[in-house]
């Protein structure tokens, strides 16, 4: 791997190297191969050795986490350790087979194939989560170096977008490899009536929204670390809390601000962090000092109200007419849908105007929906298996809170699945104007597979509690 990556660039080559001694390091040790997956999440792009179009993505942050499986399952059969599967992996496996199978009719093959493989990809992650997550010490582990991974590429995403030179990368040239340090892409999708293009920030991803996504599912953790872990943690998260918050504002995404303010709200009403006036007049103070920072990009684009309707957005005002499409597709194709990962099908059936997402293959689109287009993709069966998967996840996480809550000593931990709530649910309310889970949102898939193990941690010492009383209650 280091040959072919020292091909590529001196860059991958190093990567490659290291690559090599951080694999031996990986068998050796489970938890050594938990932080390095964890570090790599926010990095999805750098390690790119294939280009967006590719039939077959391939990608340091991939190579990882196969190697880290393939690593765990070794360690874990020399030592017995039980390996879990469980009702959500079952779920989602159903899903992925009818994935698959779409492979025989999809319009667009090579499209589809992509697509199955990252179907494949998060199915993998989150059998890897589930069983690596062995105690509570290792969950705080993982989360604490995806937070820190996820400001360091904020800070980094800051200097390229005021120092960098990628003010000349446009639209179709982010999913190019020779752009992948690239941080900042000038967004036309509004210039239609702003009449310039807008510089936007996507960071270490492959779009701005999922840039201020990633970002965004991380304020309930930092929240967390700040109300309920020792001072010398306070210290460190509160900056990295700003980074994220700034950047979150440089993705210059009108939804992602908005998920970013709902996380915000239900961090207090759900009391993760306890909001008192003398609070609320600092951050009122610091958003105020902050103001004049942000850069006038965002004020075009997000912060102007008029650009919040269909009169005036064009991003907005098409997402109706994708709406609309989708539909006449979901009635067409309900039960066994068209394909996954069939993104020109909907740009051919608009056909008043030329619309979609430019991209190095062309212009893409689908329903901005992720509800209505899971059916479309799968019919009504896999939409049913997806999303009884999701809604499994989201109930282990209420129930696995509502036991730890039982607990005194169990109380970071049920600030932590509270912390897991907002942001699970925030994911999916996401999903309403684009297709969420169809993004490489591997920081909600951690969380999924955090969910499963806290849940059986909780699950476990539940049991072990009744026995106790039974024995009690005998004796």
């Amino acid at each position: 791997m280091a040959l072919l990556a020292s091909e590529s660039s001196p860059v991958l080559g190093l990567i490659g190297f290291f690559g090599i001694l951080g694999a031996i390091g990986m068998v050796l040790s489970p938890t050594l191969s938990l932080v390095v997956v964890a570090a790599s999440l926010p990095l999805e792009r750098l390690g790119r050795i294939t280009e967006d179009t590719a039939a077959y993505a391939v990608s340091v942050s991939r190579i990882v986490g196969l190697f880290a499986l393939a690593a765990f399952l070794l360690f874990a059969l020399f030592r017995r350790w039980r390996i879990h599967f469980g009702a959500p992996l079952l779920l989602y496996t159903g899903y992925t087979v009818i994935a698959a199978i779409t492979m025989i009719y999809t319009n667009v093959p090579e499209e589809t194939n992509r697509d199955v493989l990252r179907i494949i990809g998060n199915l993998l992650f989150f059998f890897y989560v589930i069983n690596a997550m062995r105690s509570f010490q290792l969950v705080k582990l993982a989360l604490i170096v995806w937070m820190a991974a996820s400001a360091g590429t904020g800070l980094y995403s800051m200097y390229d977008y005021y120092y960098g030179n990628s003010e000349t990368i446009e639209e179709g040239e982010m999913g190019l490899t020779n752009y992948r340090f690239s941080t900042v892409v000038n967004d036309d999708s509004e210039s239609r009536t702003l009449g310039v293009k807008v510089k936007r920030a996507f960071g270490t991803t492959s779009h701005p929204t999922l840039f201020g996504l990633n970002l965004t599912m991380t304020l309930p953790f930092f929240a967390w670390m700040i109300a309920f872990q020792p001072w010398r943690w306070k210290i460190v998260s509160f900056p990295g809390f700003v980074v994220v918050c700034y950047n979150i504002v440089l993705s210059n995404t009108r939804a992602v601000m908005v998920l970013a303010l709902l996380s915000l709200i239900f961090i207090g009403i759900r009391g993760l962090f306890r909001i008192t006036p003398q609070m609320l007049l600092g951050m009122l103070l610091l958003g105020a000092a902050v103001l004049p920072f942000i850069p006038g990009d965002v004020f075009m684009r997000t912060l102007d109200p008029s650009l919040y309707t269909t009169a005036k957005s064009d991003s907005i005002r098409i997402r109706f007419k994708y709406w609309q499409k989708s539909v006449e597709l979901a009635e067409q194709n309900w039960w066994t849908g068209i394909g996954v990962g069939d993104q020109t099908t909907i740009v051919d059936m608009v056909t008043d105007e030329l619309s979609g997402r430019i991209t190095p293959g062309g212009l893409k689109a689908s329903a901005h929906n992720e509800f209505l287009w899971s059916l479309v993709e799968v019919g009504i069966i896999g939409w049913a298996f997806h999303w009884a998967f999701v809604g499994w996840v989201i109930w282990a996480s209420f129930k696995a809170a509502s036991w730890f809550r039982r607990w005194e000593d169990a109380r970071e931990e049920y600030w932590l699945m509270i912390a897991g709530q907002i942001m699970l649910v925030g994911v999916v309310l996401f999903g309403i104007q684009t297709e969420v889970f169809h993004f490489g949102l591997k920081g909600w898939w951690m969380m999924a597979g955090i969910t499963y193990a806290m849940y059986e941690m909780a699950r476990r010492r539940m049991v072990a509690q009744a026995l106790e009383d039974v024995h009690g209650n005998q004796g």
